[in-house]
């Protein structure tokens, strides 16, 4: 679940008066199932959105949610997932350390400006004041037991400059995170591969753009409620696509001139992926033209041609699993 999905459902919780408790991963040490940054939300209604490691540690923490739901406050704990003293029978063998935020009214501007970024696709940082828990816990601060709980919520902001590239995570006694666009996946080409990458992507958390000159094909593609459609002309893309750095490009067009067209107009954005599909002598034909037509050899060799992870694969879909994991393997990377 993309964080911009968990943002829209606090503020809809807070439209209605539903508490929600916001808990982040703020500090991981060792093995730990996921990064700082990661985020879940979970409601009085009984829902819950997006995950914090899953297993017994999530269980932990709904837990511990569910709690501070009834009683109003927030909290900042730490639990072992590893060795004789694991405070969730875990053995991924590192501790994460999770900060319970109890969301109110007045999170509500600071949760429409970091919607307000995602739109503008502009950077910023959420900010969070641990002081009142007495700052960061001690590494042999771990369980239920050494638990800080305070009443109502931390001071917490949103700085309007940030670094984008910077890795959320505590720094003194602020717990700090780079709020920005994560950039969109767009596939151009709604053939039988492009429908069902379309559709392993949204799942994976990627905001899809299918683009296509066929507006019947289109129209009549089985997509996820949450994959927008494009009709775009293959010869100039800038009429409707606006792409960036931090993009993800997949092509795969019905014809091997329209992919040529639009890797040419792709490249010069330098989006942070792209990928053709194709047979290792298309490939070859197609970096060949790209030389002839002037591009400098680094972009050139940033097109991942044949693209996808080399797996077995013969199927769209099982083609769309092979693409879909190279995209995410990019993503995590960076």
């Amino acid at each position: 679940m993309r964080k911009i999905e968990t943002i829209d459902s606090l503020i809809g919780a807070l439209d209605r008066d539903v508490p929600a408790v916001l808990v982040i991963v703020v500090e991981t040490a060792g093995s730990a199932p996921r990064e700082p940054g990661a985020w879940m939300a979970v409601f009085d209604d009984g829902r819950i959105e997006g995950t914090v490691g899953g297993g017994a540690l999530e269980a932990r923490a709904i837990e511990d949610a569910r709690l501070l739901l009834a009683s109003g406050g927030s909290r900042l704990v730490r639990y072992t997932i590893g060795g004789a003293q694991s405070d969730t029978g875990m053995v991924c063998g590192g501790a994460v350390e999770l900060l319970f935020m109890r969301m109110g009214g007045e999170h509500r501007l600071m949760l429409e400006k970091m919607t307000a970024m995602f739109g503008a696709r502009s950077e910023g940082v959420l900010a969070i004041d641990l002081t009142a828990f007495g700052g960061s816990l001690w590494p042999g601060e771990h369980g239920p037991d050494a638990s800080r709980t305070i009443e109502g919520a931390p001071h917490m902001r949103i700085e309007c400059s940030g670094d984008g590239g910077a890795r959320p995570g505590v720094v003194g006694t602020w717990y700090r995170e780079p709020i920005f666009h994560e950039g969109r996946a767009y596939v151009f080409g709604c053939g039988h591969v492009g429908r069902s990458l379309a559709e392993v992507l949204a799942f994976a958390g990627f905001e899809v753009v299918v683009c296509d000159d066929r507006a019947e094909v289109l129209g009549l593609a089985h997509l996820p409620r949450t994959v927008e459609r494009l009709r775009v002309d293959y010869g100039d893309l800038s009429v409707r696509v606006s792409i960036d750095a931090r993009d993800f490009v997949v092509v795969c067009t019905a014809g091997h001139a329209s992919d040529f067209d639009v890797l040419a107009q792709v490249l010069s954005a330098r989006p942070r992926y792209v990928g053709c599909l194709g047979s290792k002598k298309k490939a070859a034909h197609t970096r060949a033209r790209l030389r002839e037509a002037g591009f400098p050899a680094d972009a050139i060799d940033s097109i991942h041609m044949p693209v996808g992870v080399p797996i077995a694969c013969e199927t769209p879909e099982e083609i769309a699993v092979s693409i879909a994991a190279q995209v995410v393997d990019v993503r995590r990377s960076m």
